[in-house]
């Protein structure tokens, strides 16, 4: 997500994890509702990371980045009517308010690709999570999945 496109190890991390769940053959009516309700909670997970993918690729309009910058134009500018008699005191009160404004635009920066840029959200959990996953096939370990009510089934 931090080049703006979706990641095929994480595509194939939820295709190895959905295909494992509907793998699993349960045996009791139990397991089949940790089933049903592990089925549920990876549509989510689709759902989450496709909005994600979504959120990453959207940015602010065109229009909207004009009508901000003219703004902060405007405000800068406006420093320099109020009649201060020291023009040194007048320069630092437009230069704060530019600063500010420098400010904003940057976090607006930042917070419209949250997936990108030095404050990126990471990417560690889908990696310990593909980690796991490799590590139970590796292993011939069987799935385990706690049921809703607490008891857990094997696949």
């Amino acid at each position: 997500m931090r080049s703006g496109r979706s990641s095929g190890a994480a595509r194939r991390t939820l295709a190895d994890l959905s295909r494992a769940i509907a793998d699993a053959v349960p045996r009791t009516a139990v397991e089949n509702d940790a089933r049903t309700h592990l089925q549920g909670s990876v549509q989510h997970l689709f759902d989450l990371r496709n909005r994600r993918l979504s959120d990453n690729a959207e940015t602010l309009p065109p229009v909207l980045w004009a009508a901000l910058l003219v703004g902060a134009i405007i405000t800068v500018c406006f420093g320099f009517l109020f009649g201060v008699e020291n023009f040194r005191i007048q320069l630092i009160m437009t230069g704060a308010v530019a600063a500010l404004v420098a400010v904003m635009f940057t976090l607006l920066i930042e917070l419209d690709f949250p997936f990108r840029r030095d404050t990126a959200i990471s990417a560690a959990r889908w990696i310990e999570l593909r980690h796991y996953l490799d590590l139970t096939r590796l292993a011939g370990v069987p799935l385990t999945i706690a049921a809703p009510d607490g008891v857990h089934a094997a696949r």
